[in-house]
């Protein structure tokens, strides 16, 4: 399958050129990262992850859906490559509930000759909105967070955000090859174990321009400025329309009731 382009950038509300440079690659990072939500929603409603890039396409694409790590990450080293970016995936080890899981977060390394630079548009809360340069202690400022990449001994590099009690830990990576049956076995734990949050917790999160819009189980959590706005759906046709109204995402009554269901379990 030929990666369109053309309506991967129309996904994202580009009508740009794409240079295969720094900019080109924070343009399209940040284009999707405000676009296409991370969800897992399909794992709860019992459809599996199919990682096929005809798959990953049609859903983040064509049906305008989100997707979590190893889709929406997947979709964009596809772009990328098909822009003429140098691009391979990395596998990293989430740290944020002071527990270390196995490989299960799929980012982006990519390269300009000797310089590379670290993406990943599919961590969910507290992720990266533009890519950051591979330098341990750089410090990246990004809509009022902070983010940074520090040596970690055994575990290779650490990217961290600041929180209000210092440094928050986020997930360990380091530089090996990375084949696409690490990724399939990755995929296949984080969205079938009865121990992956992703498989007991319906999730959707996006960025915005001042803040994040959540919606984790049945709280919606807007934050934007200085200003946090919790709200508990009551009732499924809540849910449903927090859904749309707020992620874009288009599903069915009955599905959402599925949904609100299994936040109820």
């Amino acid at each position: 399958m030929a990666f369109n382009k053309a309506a991967y950038l129309e996904r994202l509300g580009l009508d740009e050129a794409i240079s295969v440079d720094v900019a080109g690659l924070v343009t399209l990072h940040m284009a999707q990262a405000y676009s296409i939500p991370f969800e897992n929603l399909d794992i709860l409603l019992g459809r599996g992850i199919d990682l096929s890039q005809e798959a990953v396409f049609t859903k983040l694409v064509d049906r305008k859906r989100g997707g979590y790590c190893f889709e929406l990450n997947g979709i964009f080293i596809e772009a990328l490559k098909a822009f003429g970016f140098d691009v391979r995936p990395l596998l990293a080890r989430v740290h944020i509930n002071g527990e270390t899981t196995g490989r299960t977060h799929k980012v982006c390394l990519v390269s300009f000759g000797e310089q590379k630079w670290l993406a990943d548009v599919g961590f969910g809360a507290n992720g990266l909105r533009a890519p950051i340069p591979l330098s341990s202690g750089f410090k990246s400022e990004q809509d009022g967070q902070i983010f940074r990449l520090v040596d970690d001994g055994a575990s290779g590099m650490m990217m961290q955000c600041r929180s209000p009690k210092g440094w928050l830990d986020l997930y360990s990576f380091d530089l090996e090859h990375v084949s696409t049956t690490d990724i399939e076995m990755g995929n296949h734990y984080t969205s079938t174990h009865k121990n992956s949050i992703f498989t007991v917790m319906p999730i959707v999160t996006m960025p915005t321009a001042d803040g994040r819009v959540t919606l984790r189980q049945d709280n919606l959590r807007v934050e934007g400025g200085k200003t946090v706005v919790d709200t508990t759906l009551a009732r499924a046709r809540d849910y449903h329309a927090a859904l749309a109204n707020n992620f874009g995402l288009d599903f069915t009554a009955q599905e959402a009731t599925q949904l609100f269901e299994k936040c109820k379990a």
